[in-house]
């Protein structure tokens, strides 16, 4: 199975145990955003290896309503806990807080229904 996926899901894990993908886009929003890559080490996984999947709105991803105020989202993805979703934005608001819960929630019943995941 380790085989299998490697070959379909290739991720090298840097020295710090993190991978961020799309590197595009997390490059862009960089340069964009110049505080935006010092937040990485705070993402960071505790103990174990993670993936960082950026995206400018994962809520616009899934079918949600984008909220404009939304720099991007960031979904950790980790051997050692449950997804957890980032939201960057240039304006902290309830209604931030509600698009980012509802993006989250929404993500997770996606994991759960369709895709089987327990955690």
């Amino acid at each position: 199975l380790d085989k299998l996926q490697q070959q379909l899901f290739k991720v090298e894990f840097n020295s710090s145990g993190i991978t961020v993908i799309p590197d595009h886009l997390s490059e862009e929003l960089f340069k964009g955003y110049p505080g935006l890559e010092k937040l990485l080490p705070k993402m960071k996984p505790t103990g174990g290896q993670g993936v960082l999947i950026f995206s400018r709105s994962w809520a616009v991803d899934i079918g949600l309503p984008k909220n404009w105020d939304v720099i991007c989202d960031v979904l950790l993805v980790s051997t050692k806990s449950a997804p957890l979703l980032y939201t960057i934005v240039k304006h902290a608001s309830e209604e931030v807080f509600k698009y980012s819960k509802d993006t989250a929630f929404s993500i997770k019943n996606k994991l759960v229904n369709p895709g089987g995941y327990a955690g």
